[in-house]
This record gives structure tokens, C-alpha cells and sequence, in this order.
């Protein structure tokens, strides 16, 4: 299993905070997803798309090896991010990963995700279903691409296929042809499944830490 963890985004809709700085239980959003695709078991490797930030982790106090590698060109997208990652698998590794988590940084509980996307991966493989991955969706039946395993093999396949080393395609144009299985929201899900919005912020009780970079502040509820 190999994973790759997307912090690359601007992060415009919260006034260019730093999205994988954020904080929830006094750890970053990117730790917490570090340490939840680690949780995964043998996963090899982690690697993180992204600007450098340093003192943001510390691999060698990582569960799992990790690698950092930037989108070309810096903000393209995820499936940038995602061709950026599999470029550097195939200058690193001495073989792919049969499968591969992707997770976007911004999650708010990135360890029942991948805990779901485990279990459901481990019925598709004692089932031997031909299916190329799994994804989550969200409450509103929106599939979420960044909350997915894929075969590793159809991922290769599929960013080849990409225009423009995937800078500006989206995820659903880029996974399109694949044959994925969609997992229903868990019924226990109320809040926000990752943070996009002021309201996705305050509702998943998360906050930016002193140290980041951004300075924004969530405007109050009576700023129109």
C-alpha cells in the first residue's frame, strides 16, 4: 500500500489559511492524516504534495518512511499532485504499490476515513472483485476522490492519459473511466468531512495554530 497525502492548495476560500496547519485536538490537520494513513499498516511509501513547511513534521518521528515532492507547476491541482507523487514512486521505488490511498490534508477525521476505506478494501480483495478503487461520499451523495484507494495500476493508467501533466484537470475527469465502488456516508456522520469554508472551520472545532503563516482571522457571523 502506498499513500498520498495532498497539501498543496491555496486554500482561497479561507482567505489563504494554511489548511493542513490547521489544528483539531492540538494536532495539525497534516499530522493527523499522516498518522492515519500510517495506521493503514505496511504503507510504503507516504508521500506528501506540497510546499516545505518546515518544523511542520518530522519524519524521522514518522510510523511510516515519508517523502515530500511539490506539484508541477506549484498549485496545479491535485491531480498534479497526484502525477507528482507517481513520478517520484517510479524514481524511488523498486515497485508500485498494488494499491493506493489518496487523501486531501484538509480532513477532519482522517482516521475513520481510512479506517472505512481499510475495511471495505479488505472485502474487495477477499472478494477479488475487478473494481479499480473505493472512494467515501458525503451526506449529499458527492463522491469524495480525495477520500479513496485506487488500484495503483488504473491510477498510472489514468494520470497517463492526463493533458498538461494534470495541471487544472479535476479528479472526476481524471478517474472517470475507472471502475470505482462508492460508499454510502457512515450514519453516525453529521459534521463536515473535510474544511473548505469559515463554517466547515468552526463546525469541526478546528483553528490555526500560532506558528502558521496565515494570519486570516474566520470573519464573524455578522460580516455580510
Amino acid at each position: 500500500m502506498g499513500a498520498i497525502l495532498l497539501a498543496g492548495g491555496r486554500g482561497t476560500r479561507l482567505d489563504g489559511v494554511d489548511k493542513p496547519l490547521l489544528m483539531i485536538d492540538g494536532d495539525s490537520l497534516l499530522n493527523r492524516t499522516i498518522d492515519a494513513a500510517a495506521a493503514m499498516g505496511d504503507v510504503r511509501p507516504i508521500t506528501i504534495v506540497g510546499p516545505d513547511r518546515p518544523g511542520a513534521f518530522t519524519p524521522e518521528d514518522s510510523p511510516a518512511p515519508l517523502q515530500l515532492v511539490r506539484e508541477d507547476p506549484p498549485y496545479g491541482g491535485p491531480v498534479a499532485a497526484v502525477i507528482a507523487a507517481l513520478e517520484a514512486w517510479r524514481e524511488t521505488c523498486s515497485e508500485l504499490p498494488h494499491w493506493t490511498i489518496v487523501l486531501a490534508c484538509d480532513l477532519v477525521d482522517p482516521a475513520s476515513a481510512v479506517a472505512r476505506l481499510h475495511d471495505a478494501l479488505a472485502t474487495l480483495i477477499v472478494s477479488r472483485a475487478r473494481a479499480d478503487g473505493i472512494h467515501l461520499t458525503d451526506r449529499d451523495g458527492r463522491a469524495q476522490w480525495l477520500m479513496a484507494c485506487y488500484r495503483t495500476s488504473a491510477l498510472v493508467r489514468a494520470a497517463r492519459a492526463a493533458p498538461a501533466r494534470g495541471a487544472g484537470t479535476s479528479m472526476r475527469a481524471l478517474i472517470g473511466p475507472l471502475d470505482l465502488i462508492a460508499l454510502p456516508p457512515a450514519p453516525e456522520e453529521s459534521g463536515p468531512l473535510d474544511i473548505d469554508t469559515w463554517d466547515d472551520l468552526r463546525r469541526a472545532g478546528a483553528h490555526a495554530p500560532v506558528t502558521a503563516s496565515a494570519t486570516s482571522t474566520a470573519p464573524s457571523k455578522e460580516t455580510p
